[in-house]
């Protein structure tokens, strides 16, 4: 039970981080929209880049100290060790990201006229189709946008229109996790090796 609450608790840290640095970069982003307009879309991207390299040194950080704690508890024997610990609670974390951009890509995908990496914006004279495949999209897209904030300036100017990206975006603290995890437990015991 105590180990299961321990993870239900790193969950919601990561979930907690995100969210507060999801307002972050959309204050970062809203403040640097607007250069788009005037060409200096780079401004946009710097500052999502920014927020999005913070988030993941959080994550890194978090994860790291959770390996070193039970990088501890492995070499005295109170634990197994598993590999892809970091990963899968990371994935949990993330798994309403996935659903919101596994959403929006099933409503683009029955959006007659548009292809999955082209922008809305973009068209105007076009039947749509169903209405409830724009909702879904429109909808879950935005609230993914919302809750992954840090990347939206990277999904506008780099990926514009396109839905892979919403996919895409809890990725990169997937991997940090991951890897973060691992490096931790390594570090807390220098002898450790993997059974």
């Amino acid at each position: 039970m105590n180990k299961n609450n321990s993870n239900l608790s790193i969950v919601l840290k990561l979930i907690v981080n995100q969210l507060a640095i999801s307002i972050l970069g959309l204050m970062l982003s809203f403040t640097f929209s607007s250069n788009i307009f005037n060409g200096k879309s780079w401004l946009l991207l710097c500052a999502s880049i920014f927020s999005a390299c913070f988030y993941l040194f959080l994550v890194y950080y978090l994860m790291n100290e959770l390996g070193q704690y039970d990088g501890v508890r492995i070499s005295a024997g109170r634990m197994k060790y598993n590999l892809f610990k970091g990963m899968l609670l990371a994935f949990y974390a993330n798994i309403v990201n996935l659903l919101l951009g596994m959403l929006a890509l099933i409503g683009k995908m029955n959006i007659k006229g548009i292809s999955i990496f082209q922008n809305m914006k973009d068209l105007s004279d076009i039947d749509f189709g169903p209405s409830w495949a724009v909702n879904i999209y429109n909808i879950s897209n935005t609230i993914s946008r919302f809750i992954q904030g840090m990347y939206t300036g990277i999904a506008s100017v780099v990926f514009p229109g396109n839905v892979l990206v919403l996919l895409m975006m809890p990725l990169p603290a997937i991997l940090v996790s991951f890897l973060a995890y691992n490096i931790g437990v390594r570090k807390s015991n220098p002898n450790f090796e993997s059974k």
